[in-house]
């Protein structure tokens, strides 16, 4: 498929470019999430997504496909994860926080979402995944922080791109940090790849260098197999059935945050 053919091939590399140290510390690692804010977060989705469901439907292509509710930035408190249906080879991700105490949109995959929910704290980096999974809650190796990541990847017949995402918290709101991006176009009749794009915390790279800073952050980062959880429309055909399958489908995907 395009996507397991993501970055197998060996365009011409790029102009050399110093190597970028792929994987920051943080000088006080947080083992475990903060202590929970005092407001409930759980209400404030549920509140958020029955005053919204219309509006939020119709920003998400194809209408809302998955909700999740996944502390992302460790800070003790949940974010909210919802799927799109989607338009190549995966699905599109809009990512939600609670910041002064209102549900706010941080990144988002389409741009209606940007436009309807997101405010001054809204990331650059969008996310395109297919499960729930695709959340890993990974363990430094050297300092023992915590911390969760997310492949982004997508693709068609003339291109195809892979985003390795960090998430993190300043100030009590999610961030989003790219760490290593691989992006290529392919010629349409022939597969072939005709040019390449690597990129590593931001940094134009080799492929040479994108090949070694994915085998640091490899080596660095354990993955911990805690699996992310969260509930799709097509898992209970209840779930389909307007509003009130909506909000049956985030009952649930909060019940499995618990």
């Amino acid at each position: 498929s395009i996507l397991l053919a993501l970055c197998a091939c060996e365009p011409a590399a790029p102009a050399q470019t110093p190597a970028v140290s792929p994987l920051p510390t943080s000088p006080e690692p947080s083992v475990l999430p903060q202590a929970a804010p005092a407001f409930d977060e759980r209400e404030l989705y549920r509140s958020f997504l029955g005053e919204n469901y219309d509006e939020l439907s119709a920003a998400c292509f194809g209408g809302v496909s998955g909700i999740g509710f996944i502390d992302l930035d460790m800070d003790g408190k949940l974010e909210m994860i919802v799927f799109d249906a989607g338009a190549s080879a995966a699905m599109g991700i809009q990512l939600f926080d609670v910041i002064d105490g209102a549900v706010e949109c941080v990144s988002a995959n389409m741009l209606d979402v940007k436009e309807h929910f997101g405010g001054a704290h809204m990331s650059e980096l969008s996310i395109s995944a297919n499960y729930f999974e695709d959340f890993r809650l990974m363990r430094d190796s050297r300092s023992g922080e915590m911390f969760y990541q997310v492949t982004s990847a997508n693709g068609a017949v003339d291109f195809g791109f892979r985003e390795l995402i960090r998430f993190g918290s300043d100030d009590g709101v999610m961030t989003l940090t790219a760490l290593a991006l691989c992006f290529e176009e392919y010629d349409m009749n022939t597969g072939e790849a005709v040019s390449a794009e690597y990129k590593i915390n931001g940094a134009d790279c080799s492929a040479e260098e994108y090949a070694a800073a994915i085998s640091e952050l490899e080596n660095v980062a354990a993955d911990t197999g805690y699996d992310a959880k969260g509930t799709f429309i097509w898992e209970q055909s209840d779930y389909s059935n307007g509003y009130d399958g909506f909000m049956l489908m985030a009952e649930a995907a909060l019940k499995l945050a618990e």
